[in-house]
């Protein structure tokens, strides 16, 4: 069936804008394109630029007013105001942890730490560098 079309490619083929009301249900794969951060591929009806879109193969990205925030590679890093992280989880920017940060399961900074820059860090009474 074509809609919008005298070709239709597949068994379902719609050229412009549909509109659903209600659930769209599939047993196979729903295929967008690759969007991008200021019109992402999935986006939200009053806010269509903010969403979930592919920069590129094999990666994730998520927008909020047009600007990425966050992006996912196939081998699991995370960047959060950085396109290319070099660990599993790389923020550019500040962060804030209600209880700590944890490695292994052995607390590593604590909520009374303080650290200013990587050279001026005092984490539970201790002086670090």
């Amino acid at each position: 069936i074509g809609i919008g079309t005298g070709v239709p490619l597949s068994k379902f083929h719609v050229i412009g804008t549909s509109t659903f009301n209600g659930d769209i249900s599939s047993t196979g794969s729903f295929i967008a394109g690759s969007g991008s951060a200021s019109n992402p591929s999935f986006e939200f009806t009053d806010d269509t630029d903010t969403g979930m879109y592919t920069p590129s193969g094999n990666v994730i990205s998520f927008s909020t007013s047009g600007t990425e925030r966050m992006r996912i590679f196939n081998n699991g890093y995370v960047g959060i105001g950085v396109t290319t992280p070099l660990g599993q989880l790389h923020v550019i920017g500040s962060g804030l942890f209600s209880s700590g940060i944890y490695d292994n399961n052995s607390r590593v900074v604590t909520q009374s730490s303080i650290c200013n820059d990587i050279s001026s860090c005092t984490i539970d009474g201790g002086n670090y560098t």
